[in-house]
């Protein structure tokens, strides 16, 4: 008899338009269940974790994480890091709203 496997998926990052669609998209492509979802913006950084649910009867989840990997390496590769000197003038701009 096949089991059912929970994948938990963390991820964090600069966050932008389009994250959770695209993995989201992802995973409705390999018809995964979402059994639960949390996602947080602090400070332009999105912290999103997901608990998934593979039915062992339709799909293995090997081919399903790849693309989610592949997915958010495309994400978060595509986004510059932040300069130093726009944490300065983001240091500065918190320093004068107090």
């Amino acid at each position: 008899m096949a089991q059912d496997s929970l994948l938990m998926v963390s991820i964090s990052g600069p966050d932008r338009p389009g994250i959770l669609a695209a993995l989201t998209r992802v995973i409705q492509d390999y018809e995964i269940e979402i059994l639960d979802i949390q996602q947080a913006s602090l400070q332009q950084t999105i912290g999103l974790h997901m608990l998934l649910k593979f039915n062992a009867a339709r799909q293995s989840p090997d081919s399903a994480i790849k693309d989610l990997l592949f997915e958010a390496n495309l994400l978060f590769s595509a986004i510059p890091a932040p300069s130093l000197n726009s944490h300065r003038c983001w240091q500065k701009k918190m320093q004068m709203s107090r």
